[in-house]
């Protein structure tokens, strides 16, 4: 029922129940704060994981590239030495024959350098 003011003088069961898809005032914002927040808390998760994983691999690249590179060194000498113990070996059959078999260790240590080469510069050039 409506008085001469036009407002109701009663109210009625059909004024307290809720229509279809209306909310309370407050809990809209509300409920569109949470999801705000959710997101955005969502979005730092992923924003921190993915630069951990890339940070991690990172600092593993640039290990292994070192390790490569201590690698290459050492080869490097060891394949000089055998190389030094080549030319300072005798003129006798056995002396001969040690150093053909120490031109192949150095020979194998300068493939075992180069090979370390292109793994370091693999891994340098990654990242």
């Amino acid at each position: 029922m409506v008085d001469s003011a036009g407002q109701k003088d009663k109210i009625t069961d059909d004024d307290l129940t809720p229509t279809l898809g209306s909310r309370p005032k407050g809990l809209t914002s509300m409920t569109g704060f949470r999801v705000r927040v959710f997101f955005g808390i969502l979005a730092f998760a992923a924003f921190t994981l993915i630069f951990m994983s890339v940070g991690l691999r990172w600092h593993i690249y640039r290990a292994r590239a070192g390790i490569y590179a201590r690698q290459e060194l050492d080869h490097t000498f060891e394949a000089a030495h055998f190389l030094q113990a080549a030319r300072a070996s005798g003129s006798s059959a056995d002396e001969q024959a040690e150093a053909a078999q120490f031109r192949k260790f150095a020979e194998m240590h300068q493939k075992a350098a180069r090979e370390c080469t292109q793994l370091r510069e693999l891994y340098e050039n990654s990242w």
